[in-house]
């Protein structure tokens, strides 16, 4: 259902707005929360099971070489970098969701930020990924960037790169040539902790393809964004739920990358339990108020 398709003489229903309402604000206290939290997990010293990060790195890296010195603690420190992104992206979503004013278009753009900042933190800090493997993924992200600085051109830095890969005969990573691939993949695996109840997955935001959409709007697509400006003044319990689901997309995806590296670096689990556990009651209200606006206009909104 599109903005023009909706019924313009319903009018707003202060209940369902409140209700919702109430459900932002307690997004911005988890939001604000998990932020502090995702940046003090990314400060936790990096870990490699079974594994000297030092005594790998002086037997293997090319002291020749600037960005080659340190390949296993650079792929660790750049999933702590990742982290430390997501949070603070998450705590500008928590302040523009806290703003008297409705923010339209920018409560997408940050939570898909946050989505690929976690999304490289989750699979940077992958508990099954080799010591090898993990720096193979690391450079591959490095020599993408070098790349793209300089506009999609091989150069010194990026030979060089691939000259360290190739002389340890290392394969190209998987599920990294598309931000989309990257984001999807933190959603078909369960949580590897085993205190975990099996299969916690928040599988809503796996089915709507949030990250499609987002990205829809941060490229400016003009449908996604006439949707996302208009629908607050025509249907304003509709815009306000896409909110706060945008806002528990990249709640979970920080959470997602954050619960990951703490497992990886042995940090205590109960403040993401807790971050878990608020995400979830947040989850099952905005159910509730997505099926009351679908109710109350007698359509199945595009989510």
């Amino acid at each position: 259902m599109t903005v023009s398709e909706c019924n313009d003489e319903l009018a707003p229903d202060d209940e369902l707005m409140s209700a919702i309402d109430e459900l932002l604000l307690n997004a911005v206290v988890v939001s604000v929360t998990g932020a502090h939290l995702l940046n003090e997990t990314s400060r936790m010293r990096c870990v490699e099971p079974g594994i000297d990060i030092e005594v790998f790195d002086s037997e293997h890296g090319w002291n020749e070489s600037e960005g080659l010195q340190q390949p296993l603690k650079d792929a660790h420190e750049l999933a702590s970098l990742c982290l430390r992104g997501a949070g603070e992206t998450l705590f500008a979503s928590a302040s523009v969701l806290n703003s008297p004013s409705q923010w339209a278009v920018s409560p997408a753009v940050l939570a898909r930020a946050t989505a690929v900042y976690s999304a490289k933190a989750f699979r940077l800090s992958d508990p099954g990924l080799s010591a090898w493997d993990r720096c193979s993924l690391s450079l591959h992200f490095w020599k993408t960037g070098v790349a793209n600085k300089a506009h999609g051109h091989m150069n010194s830095e990026t030979d060089e790169i691939q000259r360290w890969i190739d002389t340890h005969g290392l394969k190209k990573p998987k599920q990294t040539s598309q931000e989309d691939q990257l984001v999807a993949s933190m959603y078909v695996e369960e949580e590897r902790n085993s205190k975990k109840v099996h299969g916690r997955r928040l599988r809503f935001l796996e089915d709507d393809n949030f990250y499609a959409r987002l990205s829809n709007l941060a490229h400016a697509n003009p449908v996604n964004l006439s949707i996302a400006v208009k629908s607050p003044d025509s249907i304003p319990e509709y815009a306000k739920v896409r909110v706060l689901f945008d806002a528990m997309f990249g709640l979970y995806c920080g959470y997602k990358a954050a619960q990951r590296i703490n497992e990886l670096r042995g940090g205590p689990t109960e403040p993401l339990d807790e971050m878990y556990d608020s995400i979830v009651t947040l989850v099952d209200a905005g159910r509730i108020a997505r099926e009351s606006v679908d109710l109350k206009y007698n359509r199945r909104f595009h989510w």
